[in-house]
């Protein structure tokens, strides 16, 4: 389910930290498998529609559940849209926030992602800062970030919706 925030009338376009775009949902999977532990938790954080989150529901029975946080209201619409006609053990599996990242807290995830590539620098500072605060075991940027380069474990090239190739930065808490 592709949509386009310029057709759906709320797109902010002065607001970088707003930008839409999603990973290719094998990608995601590929990125999980790429880990050198089991992940049975997961958050998104700007989860958008839910495209991948919904992927890994559907493939990945060893996963306990995965979360999304998105800010934009029709976006995270879109993708309780979906949870609502997902069969029940999808839905068991998929949690579906709305709002600012800030406000909800990582530790309880083994896995943060994150396409944090449009976060302008006090955005990213924060995000940073809470992912060092709280997260348990992994997350992955697509930025490289000097404040985590001490946890930095590994580069995978993926799809995303506006280019292919692009790298992510997988970051392991020690």
């Amino acid at each position: 389910m592709m949509i386009s925030p310029r057709t759906h009338g709320n797109y902010a376009r002065n607001d970088h930290n707003k930008v839409y775009g999603e990973i290719d949902k094998s990608d995601m999977v590929k990125l999980i498998k790429l880990l050198p532990y089991s992940i049975q938790t997961m958050l998104d954080v700007g989860s958008g529609c839910g495209d991948a989150l919904f992927h890994i529901a559907e493939i990945s029975p060893q996963m306990d559940y995965i979360a999304g946080i998105e800010i934009v209201k029709y976006r995270h619409e879109k993708s309780m849209l979906r949870w609502e006609r997902a069969p029940f053990e999808i839905q068991n599996k998929i949690i579906l926030y709305e709002g600012n990242f800030e406000a909800f807290s990582f530790h309880t995830y083994d896995l943060v992602y994150c396409c944090n590539t449009m976060f302008d620098d006090d955005l990213n500072e924060k995000l940073v800062t809470k992912l060092l605060c709280e997260c348990n075991l992994f997350f992955v940027l697509y930025t490289k970030e000097p404040k985590c380069m001490h946890l930095y474990i590994d580069t995978m090239n993926v799809n995303t919706t506006w280019q292919k190739k692009v790298p992510v930065y997988i970051f392991q808490i020690q």
